[in-house]
């Protein structure tokens, strides 16, 4: 019984520093989740011939991990930031291309994403935040077209950073001194881009154009600590 009321008055103890500790100033952490990504595939242009020529589409998906340094200002129940996230990422998906030979593949692969945003979040009690974020992100992606039992065999890759905006919503818990822990859900568009293919064959075309269309959602889980 004196070790349940210890453990009690312990979490209590934290949760009222918690409380009269601001949110005012500079933290950084630690974050992992999973991403989903919509890609869609259009030929434009390929040995000497204009086309627009659907592809194919594909769900990328898998797990995203990193790190994330940022600062807020609190007024009252208001707290608003600026953060930047840097993730590793292992996303991959593929389809094969429509029309194509049978062993006809397209693949999508995300390795990095970067992220810069501000957000706006309101103090629900003073160790409980709800905030909105928005900005602008960046993936590093590459793309492989390949049909090795095509006479004769052909593949094409482009590596590419893409840009586009984010939005998101989360919630972060003040459950310490100078810890948190968040919960977020990020949306990322970065729309249609036309890409020149290179071969990695000799024998393939060098004039292969395909625009590529792209999205990508993840929910992030992460801790921070506090500087103050």
């Amino acid at each position: 019984m004196k070790k349940l009321a210890l453990c009690v008055l312990t979490a209590f103890s934290f949760s009222a520093h918690a409380d009269n500790t601001g949110w005012s100033g500079c933290h950084a952490g630690l974050n992992a989740g999973y991403a989903t990504g919509d890609n869609q595939w259009t030929t434009k242009f390929f040995s000497n011939t204009a086309y627009d020529d659907n592809g194919g589409s594909a769900t990328s998906k898998g797990p995203v991990g990193g790190a994330q340094l940022g600062c807020d200002l609190q007024h009252e129940n208001w707290v608003a930031g600026a953060q930047g996230i840097l993730d590793f990422a292992n996303s991959r998906g593929r389809h094969h291309y429509v029309g194509g030979t049978p062993y006809n593949y397209v693949t999508y692969e995300t390795k990095r994403v970067a992220m810069l945003t501000g957000r706006l979040g309101y103090l629900f009690n003073p160790g409980t935040l709800v905030y909105i974020k928005a900005g602008w992100a960046w993936a590093d992606n590459r793309y492989n077209d390949s049909s090795p039992d095509n006479a004769p065999p052909q593949t094409y890759r482009k590596s590419r950073v893409r840009d586009g905006w984010i939005a998101g919503v989360g919630v972060e818990y003040r459950f310490a001194p100078r810890m948190s822990f968040f919960a977020e859900y990020n949306h990322i568009e970065f729309g249609k881009e036309t890409l020149h293919l290179d071969s990695a064959l000799a024998t393939g075309a060098d004039d292969y154009r395909a625009s590529i269309e792209q999205d990508a959602s993840a929910l992030l889980l992460g801790v921070n600590y506090h500087f103050q």
